[in-house]
């Protein structure tokens, strides 16, 4: 969409990530040339101290100049894209590593280096093949600014009006740059502009990553509120107290929760199961929860909901450096069937462990008993879900019932069938087969 070719910032960008990938390519052929593999079927060498190789000092200097070359880029993305939250906080990452030195007293240290990790951030940026779509997807705020701001206009533009002020101001001078740019308006003496195109700009959903205009108001496949990505105060997305509701337009129950990955950062979520030649063998209990939580809305039997963090982390790139905290919703037609898909979800998540465990207790050394797995294990989730899912208010409530006004009598919900709709039931927008929500107005179809 956007045209780098005379963007001299874009171009040093992509020069100094050129720079980068030389390195580590590199830094790869000196571990091949001098290192060896860990095990063969891992994807990375180590280098042992020897008399003419000191492995300590090899790491600090390797490790001083990639990191030096990375904080580099990172300047540069912040001076061209000054909307966007990133920080020098992601070179003190996992996502940043670059080489590592084990100090071993029973046998030699060594650096290790594996080039599917090394500076993984930039993965994308170094690639020649996806580094314009890494930039596109950075100016994606500056794309809806732009095609809200002329399809939301007749034939002249004035902007001082008192219409762009939701706007971010950053990204609203650089949308009005560019649509000048592209020849989609044209400044008259006053200072207004008139108008001569309308743009058709497709961006990918930051959460759902389907295709969608950026002049729409919601993605039709995840419902995810498009202009957020440019509106100077983003609207956030509201859940009752009671993590629980009744939807009297859906005619369902629904039940709310929320998986907080950025908890992970303190690294509880990692429980140790045994050794491998004295080193510690951890499984990740966010990667479990990953796991399951994937399948489920596979499946869908939970339901993402779109929020404002993604409005604002709207990258994989700016993601790095603030894991998400992910609203779920639940649907069902009674508050019986609600607690019962909880209990389910409890149950698969405590299956997943179980199976993961059985599958790596064999490799290592000294394994922890399956039942002290299981209990750090339950008691770890308590960290990552909001309310935990054992204490959630609907397996916790008393007595829920509701009752017809005025009647005191149960009212039994019946199950949806399966209709197709053509058209958007609250606004009359046309609808896309296969659309869970309406591109106008947000409504949930499904």
């Amino acid at each position: 969409m956007h045209s780098f070719e005379k963007d001299e910032l874009i171009l040093q960008i992509k020069k100094e990530a050129q720079t980068l990938k030389s390195m580590i390519d590199k830094i790869e052929h000196e571990f091949q040339r001098n290192g060896k593999r860990y095990y063969p079927d891992l994807p990375y060498y180590i280098r042992e101290d020897g008399f003419f190789f000191d492995a300590k000092e090899y790491a600090t200097r390797v490790h001083s100049k990639l990191f030096s070359q990375m904080e580099k880029i990172i300047h540069l993305l912040k001076k061209r894209f000054p909307w966007a939250p990133i920080s020098e906080s992601i070179l003190y990452s996992t996502v940043c590593e670059t080489v590592s030195y084990v100090e071993r007293f029973d046998s030699p240290s060594y650096v290790s280096f594996s080039k599917e990790t090394c500076c993984l951030a930039f993965k994308d940026l170094m690639d020649p093949d996806k580094r314009d779509e890494f930039l596109n997807e950075l100016f994606k705020p500056v794309y809806v600014c732009v095609a809200r701001v002329l399809w939301n206009t007749k034939d002249e533009l004035d902007p001082s009006s008192s219409s762009l002020r939701e706007y971010d101001p950053i990204l609203l001078g650089e949308a009005l740059k560019l649509a000048e740019n592209e020849g989609w308006i044209s400044r008259k003496e006053d200072g207004k502009y008139i108008i001569s195109e309308k743009p058709l700009l497709l961006i990918s959903c930051p959460v759902c990553s389907g295709k969608v205009y950026a002049h729409e108001d919601y993605c039709p496949r995840c419902g995810f509120y498009i202009p957020n990505l440019a509106l100077r105060s983003k609207i956030r997305l509201e859940i009752p107290k009671s993590w629980y509701q009744y939807d009297e337009q859906q005619k369902v129950w629904v039940a709310f929760f929320k998986f907080d990955k950025s908890q992970g950062k303190e690294k509880r979520h990692l429980i140790t199961i045994g050794t491998i030649r004295g080193n510690e063998y951890i499984i990740s209990v966010i990667n479990i929860c990953d796991k399951v939580l994937a399948s489920l809305k596979e499946a869908q039997i939970i339901h993402q909901l779109p929020d404002e963090y993604y409005a604002i982390y709207y990258t994989s790139f700016l993601r790095f450096s603030r894991l998400p905290k992910d609203t779920y919703a639940i649907y069902a037609p009674s508050i019986e069937e609600l607690e019962q898909i909880l209990k389910d979800i409890l149950n698969q998540l405590q299956l997943e462990a179980s199976r993961e465990y059985d599958e790596n207790i064999s490799i290592v050394d000294s394994p922890i008993p399956k039942e002290k797995f299981m209990e750090e294990f339950l008691e770890n989730i308590n960290n990552y879900f909001i309310p935990p899912l054992n204490k959630h208010p609907v397996l916790t409530r008393k007595t829920i019932m509701r009752q017809e006004e005025g009647k005191g009598q149960p009212v039994y919900i019946e199950k949806e069938r399966n209709i197709h709709i053509d058209h958007c039931p609250r606004c009359g927008a046309p609808v896309e087969p296969g659309a869970r929500y309406c591109w106008r107005c947000g409504l949930k179809l499904s």
